[in-house]
């Protein structure tokens, strides 16, 4: 094995870099540590290690340990091994959580795994899995920092307890928000390996937001993208992408005229398509209840006609409801009013 010295500690993303006796630095993460917590190492230590390759290609050391002094032969570190391993399963979650690493993740959890946020609870790896899909693909830029964890490990059961603290970036949004709270766990030894078959978290926001905030922040987001996505879609004569802003039992009214259905809808625009050259959408003045998924908007409309050739504007009010249809948001009814 190589020989080396931490030189640096970086605490708050459980990585550091080695000194290798020739001077080379060599980057190391805390999931490559072998009979050793990484909160128990210090800087300035001798480690032995070896030398693997990082998805960057670039060298980086795995299978650390503490470098046992001459004359001595290697012991267990406090704790024992299996609690070594669990450290090891509870340090892993930040790190697949921060690399949005799905596969990492689950394979922490038993099949079986129950899972509870902030009261909300889910059980079985498939629906663990759809929670930490929507985690991902709402949050970017995760950094997740455990502490204080706590473990007690008896007669091949163990459960535990840690502190941990989170700062995310909400998607679409640009809206940096930061929480803290607590992981409770228990673990199960499966195929020889440690598993977490239960994880209860609790969080509170340390920023003046909550859950209800962001989601509603998120679904104005989302809505605000769907009514503009409305104006390019008929602009562009796009009848698929136009469709698919609609709920299937959409309500169309338009003056004079009373559309109900996906199908009434799209013979509306596909006549509408047909009959004009050119047109331009204008929406603004969006106002939004969320809450009520209902809203309103101020558009202009200009267009060609087909047979005559002449130009035609038109301006008015938008008048919407929305429901979300398998976790998308649609356009329920729209209401037109020139």
């Amino acid at each position: 094995m190589t020989k080396g010295t931490i030189r640096k500690l970086i605490a708050d993303r459980n990585f550091g870099f080695i000194t290798t006796e020739p001077g080379e630095d060599l980057f190391f993460h805390s999931n490559e540590l072998r009979g050793v917590a990484y909160n128990s190492l210090r800087e300035g230590q001798q480690v032995e290690f070896e030398i693997g390759q990082a998805r960057s290609g670039r060298p980086q050391a795995i299978e650390v340990r503490l470098a046992q002094p001459q004359g001595m032969s290697a012991v267990t570190t406090v704790g024992g091994g299996d609690e070594n391993e669990i450290r090891k399963l509870i340090w892993t979650y930040p790190y697949a959580a921060e690399n949005h690493n799905l596969e990492l993740m689950m394979s922490l959890f038993t099949d079986d795994v129950r899972l509870v946020a902030n009261g909300t609870e889910y059980n079985g790896a498939e629906a663990v899995r759809g929670f930490y899909q929507n985690i991902y693909k709402d949050y970017e830029n995760i950094m997740n920092k455990i502490t204080n964890i706590v473990l007690d490990v008896k007669n091949g059961m163990a459960s535990g307890q840690a502190f941990f603290m989170a700062r995310v970036e909400v998607v679409g949004l640009g809206l940096d928000v930061s929480t803290e709270g607590d992981y409770s766990y228990k673990f199960v030894k499966a195929d020889g390996k440690w598993r977490i078959s239960e994880l209860i978290l609790n969080a509170r926001w340390t920023q003046p937001v909550t859950w209800s905030y962001l989601s509603s922040l998120q679904a104005e987001n989302e809505i605000r993208r769907l009514l503009t996505t409305y104006a390019y879609a008929v602009d562009d004569k796009d009848i698929n992408l136009l469709m698919s802003l609609f709920a299937s039992d959409v309500r169309l009214s338009i003056p004079s005229k009373e559309l109900q259905g996906a199908e009434a809808a799209k013979e509306y625009y596909l006549g509408l398509f047909a009959s004009q050259e050119k047109m331009r959408h204008k929406i603004f003045n969006v106002e939004l209840d969320v809450k009520n998924a209902m809203g309103r908007a101020y558009v202009t409309y200009t267009g060609r006609s087909m047979d005559t050739g002449k130009d035609s504007a038109l301006e008015g009010n938008y008048r919407y409801k929305f429901a979300k249809v398998d976790g998308k948001w649609r356009i329920s009814e729209l209401v037109m009013e020139y």
